[in-house]
């Protein structure tokens, strides 16, 4: 009777450290699951918040760049737990991994874009602007730069695309909004070259005859 009751406690025991384990197993499999699923969805939101532009450039390259730094281990820890999932969490990780894989697509695009505009914009300025109100610029900055300004696009406006032309354009009209906020700090010298480097502007740009492209 002894020997029985053991044998039962024994058994019964490591059933329930058996239960136990796999309960534990379980909240580790779906916690990894849940947290990569997280992990893509905010992925998805700065991908959308990056097309929208509702936030600088440099913010938005922080945090994606610090996102995707994230994504290998999260996806492994997901990876790992992938034996003891159901056939509908299987499926879910398939979708997250192809929902990341557009989403960081995006991203890499945006990335390029952000790139190529910083490295423009810091041509055409001749200075190095984070962002594109032109906010930074002193009224000493403003005839220097939009002289250098208009000799850049005097000297490549043959190889500019449309798509430049539209960042061209919205410089332009910052540097112009920057010059009328600080109109009343300009020296008459500032003001005379200025006037004529707007003037020179208008030419090249009717030389350059900007059409858009059909679609």
């Amino acid at each position: 009777m002894t020997q029985k009751f053991y044998t039962y406690l024994s058994f019964s025991l490591a059933l329930l450290f058996f239960c136990n384990c796999n309960g534990d197993r379980d909240n580790t499999n779906q916690e990894a699951l849940q947290n990569y699923k997280n992990f893509v969805t905010q992925v998805e939101k700065d991908t959308a918040r990056a097309i929208d532009g509702s936030e600088p450039d440099s913010i938005w390259l922080t945090r994606t760049n610090t996102l995707l730094l994230q994504h290998d281990s999260l996806e492994n820890q997901a990876l790992i737990a992938k034996d003891y999932y159901s056939p509908e969490q299987e499926q879910e990780f398939e979708d997250l991994g192809n929902r990341f894989e557009e989403a960081e697509g995006k991203i890499k695009v945006k990335q390029e874009e952000i790139s190529k505009r910083y490295k423009m914009r810091k041509d055409m300025l001749g200075l190095k602007v984070q962002t594109d109100d032109m906010s930074v610029l002193t009224a000493a900055d403003l005839a220097p730069t939009y002289k250098h300004f208009v000799e850049q696009v005097n000297a490549n406006y043959k190889n500019y695309t449309y798509t430049d032309w539209q960042l061209i354009e919205g410089w332009w009209n910052a540097l112009s909004n920057r010059a009328e906020g600080l109109s009343k700090e300009l020296t008459p010298e500032a003001q005379s070259e200025i006037e004529a480097a707007r003037n020179e502007y208008i030419r090249i740009r009717k030389d350059a005859n900007i059409t858009q492209p059909a679609d």
